[in-house]
């Protein structure tokens, strides 16, 4: 069993591992796709039973030191990870929205130029006179820009970043070091709905490449096991530490607020941890107002002021000039 905090009620309930993580349909792939619906479910299941073994060798692992990781088990895991972080709600939803954001901005462009509307209108097959065809172009524009006709993206299209996660982020992860970090006292750790946290240089949050320079990327395998994957050559090994035995690397003390923090704040909805108590200490150490606060969703600088609608259909927001 364990405890999972709800960052829209504030409430704390006790949950089964097994229900912990169920969110009902959310690799469901419809009919048109030509695949079976549980084809990914199914897929993730076999992945998960070859990976299971090597994650519960590295909570194994207590003793600081340096040990051997097969390059095999290596690629593996690296690959396990990098879809672990593109599966999850958290990150589906921003993908989502963009996909729909950038669908968006194509019809709009696709609508406000009238010989490219033209050539696509009538070579599926539009009968219909020059002047009847601009009548439907304006119409069109008109409806699609007062937010009557909208682009959303199905649910399942930000799956296709699967590929991404194993062609471009497999490879980063692979050549980073990494580190298994013990904690031996209480407070221990939590993990958000999105078990993947990207930590930037600065202890940034939120829409971090895995490639930016200094950052850390971090996966609690157990209440008392953090996996580090940092800047640097990994030399084949994998390190343990153990920060708690006054022997530390890795991140900078206390790193245990540091990894609860960003758990915490880059889930999307639920925190989870072994025990009540867990919860409690990681919420003191955020302030009140961050405690039901969920990260700002994706941005965007500039652009055709006929846009912003989209935008704002879908929860993107437009950055100011002097946000970074």
């Amino acid at each position: 069993m364990l405890h999972r905090y709800d960052k829209r009620t504030g409430a704390v309930a006790r949950v089964s591992v097994a229900r912990a993580a169920k969110v009902k349909d959310i690799y469901t792939l419809p009919a048109e796709t030509g695949h079976a619906a549980d084809a990914l479910e199914l897929m993730f299941a076999a992945q998960e039973r070859i990976i299971a073994p090597v994650i519960r060798g590295l909570r194994s692992l207590t003793d600081p030191g340096r040990y051997r990781l097969d390059p095999a088990l290596r690629d593996g895991l690296a690959g396990y990870v990098a879809m672990l972080h593109v599966r999850a709600p958290t990150y589906r939803d921003v993908a989502n929205r963009l996909i729909s954001w950038f669908g968006s901005i194509e019809l709009d462009v696709q609508l406000n130029n009238p010989s490219r509307f033209a050539n696509i209108v009538r070579a599926s097959g539009w009968q219909g006179t020059d002047e009847e065809l601009e009548a439907y172009r304006l119409s069109e524009l008109e409806a699609f820009r007062s937010g009557r006709l909208f682009v959303e993206a199905p649910p399942i299209s930000s799956m296709a970043d699967l590929r991404l996660a194993i062609d471009q982020l497999r490879p980063i992860l692979i050549d980073r070091r990494w580190v298994v970090i013990r904690r031996d006292r209480w407070p221990y750790l939590v993990i958000g709905d999105q078990p993947v946290t990207l930590l930037g240089p600065s202890g940034e949050l939120g829409q971090i490449g895995f490639a930016v320079e200094g950052n850390e990327v971090l996966i609690p395998l157990a209440s008392d096991c953090l996996l580090a994957m940092t800047s640097g050559q990994h030399s084949r090994n994998i390190e343990v530490v153990a920060p708690d035995r006054g022997r530390g690397d890795g991140l900078e003390a206390p790193w245990w607020h540091q990894a609860n923090v960003a758990a915490w704040r880059t889930s999307g909805r639920f925190v989870f941890a072994r025990c009540q108590a867990d919860l409690d200490a990681a919420a003191r150490a955020l302030h009140p107002d961050l405690r039901q606060a969920v990260l700002p969703g994706p941005s965007y600088r500039r652009g055709e002021p006929a846009w912003a609608g989209y935008a704002d259909h879908l929860g993107i927001r437009m950055m100011d000039d002097a946000e970074r």
